[in-house]
């Protein structure tokens, strides 16, 4: 499973001209992005090993989703939910995520856990194409509008400093 998540964490890297790391273990957010040494968004990576139509809703966890809107606020930075499907990924800003939408479900482990439903058809794309068997995913198709990282936070490269 992680080694899927990293392999959308590299085409997100590579989509939205930034770098993407995960955070140590234990850690209620797992990725985050990066550019020019500064935490530009949180990030929630999850895939599911069918369609995108298959189902009219996906879920997150609402313990998630809470860490990922605290975070959002504390470093006035977006907090984003991605989903690969085997159509390809799309995102949605956690922020416009309606919380309300809940239900509780019982893991593989028997342990139960409440989540909010999100529509399928809220999520832009950001990497199409399928999953084949060796696990690729195309980036071809609409970003949803974060061609270049347009979502993040505009910074600048930090200027070289000379000491002498």
């Amino acid at each position: 499973m992680l080694a899927a998540q990293r392999e959308v964490a590299q085409g997100l890297a590579k989509r939205w001209k930034c770098e993407i790391h995960d955070f140590p273990p234990l850690c209620p957010i797992d990725w985050y992005s990066e550019r020019y040494g500064r935490m530009v968004s949180l990030l929630e990576l999850k895939c599911r090993y069918f369609a995108s139509n298959k189902y009219p809703t996906t879920f997150l966890s609402v313990n998630k989703w809470f860490h990922l809107m605290r975070g959002s606020d504390a470093f006035g930075i977006p907090a984003i939910y991605v989903v690969r499907f085997t159509d390809g990924a799309c995102w949605v800003p956690v922020r416009q995520i309606e919380a309300r939408h809940q239900r509780v479900i019982t893991n593989k482990e028997g342990n139960r856990e409440p989540v909010i439903d999100v529509p399928v058809n809220q999520f832009g794309w950001v990497l199409r194409g399928g999953v084949d068997g060796g696990g690729g995913v195309g980036a071809g198709g609409d970003v949803g509008g974060v061609e270049g990282g347009a979502l993040f936070p505009t910074y600048n490269k930090p200027p070289a400093i000379h000491l002498s």
